[in-house]
C-alpha cells in the first residue's frame, strides 16, 4: 500500500538539530514532517553515553532559549524522577553525571524523554 503525506516543511534526520528545527517550525504554525532512519530520535544525545560538547560559558550564555529549556528540563527530569539527596535537589546547576567534561552529563534515555516531552504538544495537535 502506498501512503502519501503532504507537508510545508520536511526535515530529514531526527538528530538534535532536526528535532530543534521541527520544534521551531511547528511552533510557528508550520506543518512539519520529521523523518529518522533509526527507531529513536535525538542522535548522539540519545544513542551514546557521551555528554554534550558545550562551551565553557554555557550556563551563562552561548545557547538559544530553546536549548536552555532543554538543559533545564534535563535537570528537572532528574529532580522529579530520581531519588536525589537534598543537596543535589538544591543545586540550580545540577550535573547529574557529575562529569568534568560537561556541565550536564546525563543518560541518553533522559535526553529522549525530554525531547519527546518538548515535541508532545506539536505532535498532539498534528503539526509535527
Amino acid at each position: 500500500m502506498h501512503r502519501e503525506n503532504s507537508t510545508e516543511i520536511l526535515i530529514v534526520g531526527g538528530g538534535v538539530g532536526g528535532c530543534a528545527a521541527a520544534i521551531a517550525a511547528s511552533s510557528l504554525g508550520k506543518k512539519v514532517i520529521l523523518t529518522e532512519e533509526n527507531t529513536w530520535i535525538g542522535g548522539q544525545f540519545t544513542s551514546q553515553a557521551v555528554p554534550p560538547d558545550e562551551n565553557r560559558w554555557i550556563e551563562k550564555f552561548g545557547c538559544t532559549q530553546r536549548y536552555r529549556a532543554f538543559r533545564n528540563l534535563i535537570r528537572k527530569y532528574y529532580k522529579d524522577n530520581y531519588p536525589l539527596t537534598s543537596q543535589a535537589q538544591g543545586q540550580i546547576l545540577f550535573n547529574p553525571g557529575n562529569a568534568k567534561v560537561s556541565r550536564l552529563a546525563h543518560e541518553p534515555r533522559v535526553s529522549l524523554a525530554v525531547l519527546n516531552q518538548m515535541m508532545a504538544f506539536q505532535i498532539s495537535r498534528g503539526s509535527l
